[in-house]
């Protein structure tokens, strides 16, 4: 639902909302500055049902089985915005668990089942779910286990005795902050000293021309407290002041 304009939802000009800055999209809507920390027009939408959307067509299985193989082809998992390969080797004690938040149809669970003895792929969608099994059988891969359940529910459900690896491909970054922090918080409840985490996820500037939380190098410190993070990854979408890629360590 929007939220209430001034003249109300009945009465929005959208013809001359159209290509009007984003200060006056957000006056318009009666919303507060875009610049400021924590943006109320991406908190009141989720994308998750945009998300299960993708999973559930009819042609989702084969659309995504070509886009998985070129995921494996072209090594998507160490890409500059990732760059897990090198992150495990610089920390070769990473090597019994691996966890993919909000892991879709599984491609990245099947990259890390190759250096990990077991994989835990945790999504919400149950038509992800679906294709990632039928994509990455348990005949082929029997060390990745499925957990359709949202992620701050799934992990408050593990525990560790060992350092473990968790990974996110773009989740978080569609997340609100209320939810990130809440995911963050179980990731350092359930991690051991020595586990690593790669987040693909946006760090940079606070506000950009569309519908990703970009957030700052402060805000995930602050948010990640007890590890040693490294934010890497190239500018990404011709943003000098958006970027994509964060790794640590837990002290």
């Amino acid at each position: 639902m929007l939220p209430n304009g001034p003249h109300g939802p009945s009465s929005i000009d959208f013809g001359a909302l159209w290509g009007a800055p984003f200060g006056t999209l957000f006056s318009y809507f009666g919303l507060q500055n875009p610049f400021q920390k924590t943006l109320i027009f991406q908190n009141r939408f989720s994308s998750y049902k945009k998300h299960n959307s993708q999973f559930e067509q009819i042609e989702a299985l084969e659309k995504h089985r070509i886009i998985y193989k070129k995921y494996h082809d072209d090594v998507l998992i160490n890409s500059p915005n990732n760059k897990v390969y090198g992150f495990l080797d610089q920390h070769n004690h990473l090597k019994t668990t691996a966890i993919d938040i909000g892991c879709g149809g599984g491609w990245a669970c099947a990259e890390l089942s190759k250096r990990f003895e077991y994989v835990i792929g945790i999504e919400p969608s149950s038509s992800a779910l679906n294709i990632a099994k039928d994509i990455y059988p348990s005949e082929v891969y029997p060390n990745i286990s499925w957990i359709n359940d949202f992620a701050e529910e799934a992990l408050d459900k593990l525990s560790f005795e060992q350092p473990v690896f968790l990974f996110s491909g773009c989740v978080l970054s569609h997340l609100t902050d209320e939810a990130v922090i809440n995911i963050t918080a179980k990731i350092s409840k359930i991690t051991t000293s020595g586990s690593g985490l790669s987040l693909c996820e946006n760090w940079g500037k606070e506000f950009h021309d569309y519908m990703w939380h970009v957030r700052t190098t402060e805000w995930w410190q602050n948010n990640l407290l007890g590890w040693n993070i490294n934010f890497h990854g190239p500018s990404i979408e011709g943003k000098s002041n958006r970027f994509q890629g964060i790794h640590g360590i837990k002290k």
